[in-house]
């Protein structure tokens, strides 16, 4: 899937790394910061790989693409190379047990996955560097003698339709496969790719699977990517020896008849009903293909243009007139055979009503560009930007770099693979003057999806069963779009204010160097936390700021207000901002329950610049009467969409409201938004600024002085006095010992089918034992937990077990979404597979035990991959729930090395066990449709059972955890 977005196209600066490939030397263009090594060959089965060593690197990984995807399904078995996708881990004749994979990855850190998209099925894991070797052994059966017993294939056809079971209720899902299904029927974009138990149910199911990967699993097909910490000669030896015996049969995949969107579906609009009460316009143009056009990217000219947010742009004007929120444009599907161009809108409640109007602004633009020519600035200013974004692109996972690879080495040369996504070498104005005429009316089809169209349609699609209407462009309105008159208040942006041009990295103060963040100041007002960074030296710095006050939570209306505060202020900055990110530099401000959250990230030597803006557009703010408007109705909108989120979502959703001691709901925040006008809010947002306290982090290529005067702007532009007013923290439930607490539900979306539940098991304040423990559980419990319950049991495709942290408490949960089972049974289920794990967990061998202390010693360990995921990680500590060990994973690991499977055994007996008796259960369970639960005075029978009807009385009966207290205190009452 191609995610539509906003067009940061990245370039290049070269670096070469050249390794011998036997009989030539072949270049590779590579990030000026990339010290990896590379090498290409081929084996003689036609097999071509990718190797890259990095010594440095904790996690190994590699990667194959099989140029099949679902444009291959036979037409009468849609959803087959998804399903073969599924089916290939589960035994191979040299390891025939079915969790032997999984096992053997989740003993020694790694993981795993794969897709299925329209031309390729992507293959994906990494590991503990040690066990490369042998984890590829295994990844190259799949591609050589994969089983597909008839017991798994009847079995794994469950795990297919429950995802697709997953997906009929989600507008992304449903408008994809809409585009698919309305396309030519000549053509393969047209198929139903994810298939599902109807599509799959047949007598010779299994026999078509043997069929398709014999067919199609041939090694000219494939592309493999290995990264590993050993030399590429040693790297190179292993994959010759493990995947020279993948079958070569030659195969050619045959070519494409006709054209995905022709004639017949063009020149169309289709009014689509929506689940969600949602307003979008989409405006979609077919195109060749544009892998062979990747040094020039001639889509990505426009698309910078037409998806631009300054001023004098496209939105801005549709914004001022009141039709339209957000605007994207870009590429949304990319094939060997074609492309769509998108541009895709959130209108108004206004908007929906001027759907003719706004495709008119848009084709004025279009215009406008045509009338003032390709402009080489424009062109040059975007691929400074790309050239820069890719010189100081950060250091990808593993296991998403490899699987990256693979894919664009079936798209790319060899030569520019690392480099062709991101860089734009040639300008060539003919070219994008050619794709800009593609632009026409005549090349175009229009989607609305709406709620409001719901009982207004005459189609129905097949797979998804979405309800929708269709109906021909008059001639006129052609026209009229194809020769709009241009419009005056619509122009070209200016040049970018924000293109970074200093990337010059700060020598650090032997005072301030640490290899945590240390505190430099602790004041009334403030307190602020530095780290210069050492470690990926780039020229970028992270701000984060916890802007604490008690105002924003003391009411639902006052939540509902400082979150529309922070929207209102982030739609008024949009026209500045945009350049900024753009260039790299990016803010985001929210609503929390504490307060306000304030992130200032990017490229360091403008972010003074961007932060001041923001900070004093906040001092002064002024309520637009108009925009207020159309922002509260789009919030509204999103807080009632909320009731129709997956119902694994709401059982999670329930659990907070269940466990924390005060929460606003999110039916109280629908309530409290109808009272809230441009007066309240202009007279709100003094008192939410009035008295604060500000945490903060700053993070990267910048000096402690410079961290000092942040802050010291940041207090006398705000100029707020110290926090006086008492309020009270959040502070979690105590569960009561013994019993099972029951939290249940209806599903609110009438239509979905899924029940969903999560069994939270409450463990106690959180300290470095007990999480150094849980996480060994975590570790040592996931495989099993899958392959008991969504493999052998076929429950759900979602399945989940892992930590569950809430206000400096801790606990083990299980998460599972089923399309076939209600949530009782769900219920039933997981506590009998924790009472047969107990049994396994005693008679782990001592060797296995060691293997999953090793893994999760491992996973701990492993290092930080861009400044980013290490700010992320020092923040947890500060914010949430502020015991700030900065350096925890060292801490933890000392303890998990001296755990025993006594010590195990003795904390699942107390905790987890269904025969404990001190354990705290908390069963939150969401039924779908056509399935019923038990009712309450059933279940209230049962006195082990604590059926919960009210939740905030509930919680008024229950004692509190004490809140963790570390000696650094927010200047507030604790009550």
């Amino acid at each position: 899937h191609y995610p539509l977005r906003r067009q940061r196209q990245m370039c290049i600066r070269d670096r070469v790394s050249t390794q011998s490939t036997g009989e030539e030397e072949m270049s590779i263009r590579k990030s000026e910061q990339d010290n990896r090594l590379y090498r290409h060959f081929t084996l003689p089965n036609a097999l071509d790989v990718l190797l890259i060593s990095d010594p440095t690197t904790d996690k190994s990984a590699a990667s194959m693409d099989v140029k099949v995807g679902f444009f291959n399904d036979p037409e009468e078995v849609p959803g087959l190379a998804h399903f073969c996708e599924h089916m290939v881990f589960l035994g191979t004749k040299k390891y025939p047990d079915e969790a032997s994979y999984l096992n053997f990855l989740s003993e020694h850190g790694g993981n795993h996955n794969a897709f299925t998209s329209t031309e390729e099925t992507n293959y994906y894991f990494d590991i503990t560097p040690q066990f490369l070797e042998e984890t590829l052994d295994r990844f190259a059966q799949f591609f050589i003698h994969p089983l597909f017993t008839q017991d798994s294939t009847e079995r794994e056809m469950n795990a297919v339709d429950s995802e697709h079971a997953k997906n009929i209720q989600n507008d992304g899902w449903r408008s994809e496969q809409f585009l698919r299904s309305t396309s030519s029927v000549d053509h393969p974009y047209h198929k139903f790719g994810t298939g599902s138990k109807a599509t799959l149910t047949r007598e010779d199911i299994r026999e078509q699977l043997l069929s398709f990967h014999s067919k199609y699993y041939s090694s000219n097909l494939m592309k493999l990517a290995v990264l590993g910490q050993e030399s590429l000669d040693q790297l190179e030896r292993w994959v010759k020896e493990k995947f020279s015996d993948i079958p070569n049969k030659s195969v050619t995949l045959p070519g494409f008849n006709g054209r995905p969107l022709s004639e017949p579906n063009l020149k169309r609009k289709y009014s689509v009903v929506s689940i969600k009460d949602l307003r979008t316009l989409s405006l979609i143009w077919p195109f060749g293909e544009q892998h062979t056009l990747y040094t020039k990217k001639p889509l990505n000219y426009f698309a910078h243009l037409i998806g631009h947010e300054g001023p004098g742009s496209v939105l801005s004007y549709l914004k001022k007139k009141g039709l339209a929120n957000s605007l994207l444009a870009g590429s949304s599907v990319e094939t060997s055979d074609f492309s769509f161009f998108k541009v895709s809108l959130d209108l108004t409640e206004e908007g929906i009503n001027f759907i003719e109007d706004i495709i008119t602004s848009i084709y004025q633009y279009i215009k406008l560009i045509k009338k003032d020519g390709i402009q080489q600035w424009i062109f040059q200013e975007m691929k400074q930007l790309a050239e820069i974004g890719f010189r100081f692109k950060d250091k990808e996972k593993p296991i998403s770099y490899v699987s990256s690879i693979s894919s664009w080495m079936q798209q790319y040369p060899i030569s520019n693979v690392l480099s062709a996504p991101y860089l734009i070498d040639e300008y060539d104005p003919e070219l994008i003057s050619q794709h800009l005429n593609l632009l026409s009316p005549n090349n175009m089809r229009v989607h609305v999806f709406s709620k409001s169209f719901e009982g207004k349609t005459s189609k129905t699609e097949k797979w998804y069963n979405v309800a929708y209407s269709e109906d021909a462009i008059s001639t006129e309105l052609l026209q009229k779009w194809q020769d709009p008159p241009l419009n005056p208040e619509l122009v070209l942006p200016n040049h970018n204010p924000f293109i970074p041009d200093d990337f010059s990295l700060k020598e650090p103060h032997a005072e301030y160097t640490s290899s945590y963040p240390i505190l430099i100041k602790n004041s009334e007002l403030s307190r602020i936390w530095y780290k210069h960074d050492q470690t990926f030296k780039k020229p970028k710095a992270n701000l984060c700021f916890d802007i604490v006050t008690p105002v924003t939570y003391q009411s639902p209306k006052n939540c509902v207000a400082a979150t529309l505060f922070s929207r209102l202020l982030a739609d008024s900055l949009t026209e500045f901002s945009y350049d900024a990110d753009l260039g790299g530099l990016h803010y985001s401000l929210s609503a929390t329950i504490e307060g306000l959250q304030l992130h200032v990230t990017g490229y360091n030597c403008k972010q003074r610049v961007l932060l001041q803006k923001v900070i004093q557009r906040m001092a002064k703010f002024k309520v637009n009467t108009e925009r207020f408007q159309l922002i509260k109705e789009a919030v509204t909108r999103e807080y009632k969409n909320f009731q129709l989120e997956q119902p694994y979502s709401r059982a999670l959703y329930n659990i907070n409201l269940c466990t924390e001691s005060f929460r606003w709901t999110n039916e109280e925040y629908i309530e409290a938004i109808e009272d809230i006008d441009p007066t309240f809010l202009q007279d709100f947002i003094p008192r939410l600024l009035e008295s604060l306290f500000i945490e903060g982090l700053i993070h990267g290529n910048i000096s402690h002085k410079e961290a000092l005067d942040i802050f010291d702007t940041i207090e006398g532009v705000l100029k707020p006095k110290p926090l006086i007013i008492t309020f009270q923290e959040q502070r979690v439930i105590k569960l009561t010992k013994g019993k099972t607490h029951l939290c249940r539900m209806y599903g609110l979306d009438p239509e979905n089918n899924n029940s969903a539940i999560e069994n939270f098991y409450q463990i106690g304040i959180s300290t470095i034992q007990l999480t150094a423990t849980l996480d060994l559980l975590c570790q040592i419990i996931q495989a099993p937990a899958y392959s008991q319950l969504r493999t052998t049991e076929q429950l759900g495709y979602l399945v989940f077990t892992g930590t569950r942290s809430d206000r400096g408490t801790e606990g083990f949960r299980v998460i599972i979404q089923s399309s076939v089972k209600d949530a009782g049974f769900l219920d039933e289920r997981i506590e009998a597979f924790l009472k047969t794990f107990r049994a396994d967990l005693e008679k782990m061998p001592n060797d296995e035990w060691e293997r999953n202390v090793a893994s999760v010693i491992d996973r701990k360990l492993e290092k930080d991959k861009s400044l980013r995921e290490e700010t992320k990680r020092y923040w947890r500590e500060i914010i949430n729930p502020h015991l700030y060990q900065f350096d925890r994973a060292i801490k933890e690991v000392e303890v998990i090395k001296k755990l025993k499977k006594q010590d195990m055994l003795e904390f699942y007996d107390k905790y987890i066990s269904p025969d404990s008796k001190e354990r705290r259960k908390l069963s939150s369970q969401v039924f779908g449709k056509g399935f019923s639960m038990v009712p309450n005075e059933e279940a209230k029978k049962n006195p082990d059972v604590v059926v919960i009807e009210d939740k905030r009385a509930f919680k008024r009966s229950m004692p509190l955890f004490p809140l963790v207290y570390t000696g650094l205190d927010r200047k507030s009452s604790r009550l």
